[in-house]
């Protein structure tokens, strides 16, 4: 839909970019469909612009301002449930964002200059770790094997939801049919011209019923990533 910047799901052209994508990208294609993503936005959106302009009134496209263009900063428990930093702007086209540069997952090294700040207490140890980080305290004076035992499966359990063991495992096909039927169900497209325009033309059934069923694994999808 024009408003949320995504294609009405019947133009297959419109979707023709989607082999090029990476894991993170299909991530967030499937997070800014979902109403909390797009809700929790517009609150943060909200938030700031009182914060900033107490006295003006909130502008019915508040979410296309230039405030929010780069995404907004989210609080710490958002910050761990997204994966992200900041929220990108889920209004913002396909192209529109760059989640390469927000995702909290991958492997951060500390700066040398934020543990001398702590051992001077101008920083708190908590500061310097990013929300979905966990730290484990070590002894290398005491015996090693100990402290190491059973820290794999306990890293594992804390593992976000979104991150499965294969992380290669992309379905490009079946994942681009999906977004395809979010957004045309979003435009209101009937369940049979679903079944027709977009469920593939190799299917062994092509009803209204298959569309719905498929529909489910797609937010079902939606929901682990």
């Amino acid at each position: 839909m024009k408003e949320y910047g995504t294609p009405n799901g019947i133009n297959q052209s419109a979707y023709e970019d989607t082999a090029d994508w990476d894991r993170a990208r299909w991530r967030w294609e499937f997070l800014r469909r979902k109403d909390e993503t797009r809700g929790i936005f517009h609150l943060l959106a909200i938030e700031m612009f009182r914060d900033l302009y107490p006295e003006k009134p909130i502008p019915k496209d508040l979410t296309s301002h230039e405030l929010c263009r780069r995404g907004l900063p989210l609080p710490i428990s958002h910050a761990a449930n997204f994966g992200y930093q900041r929220l990108p702007n889920p209004f913002l086209p396909f192209e529109g964002q760059d989640v390469t540069l927000n995702t909290t997952f991958e492997f951060r090294t500390i700066p040398l200059q934020y543990i001398v700040e702590i051992e001077m207490g101008r920083r708190s140890a908590m500061e310097i770790f990013h929300p979905t980080q966990i730290a484990i305290v070590f002894d290398p004076n005491k015996p090693i094997k100990p402290q190491v035992e059973g820290l794999e499966e306990y890293l594992e359990k804390h593992r976000h939801h979104s991150l499965p063991k294969d992380a290669a495992r992309i379905h490009i096909e079946k994942w681009t049919t999906y977004l395809r039927l979010l957004d045309a169900r979003e435009a209101g497209v009937s369940w049979r011209v679903c079944a027709e325009k977009i469920l593939p033309e190799y299917s062994s059934a092509r009803t209204p019923q298959t569309a719905r069923d498929q529909f489910k694994q797609a937010k079902s999808l939606q929901h682990r990533l």
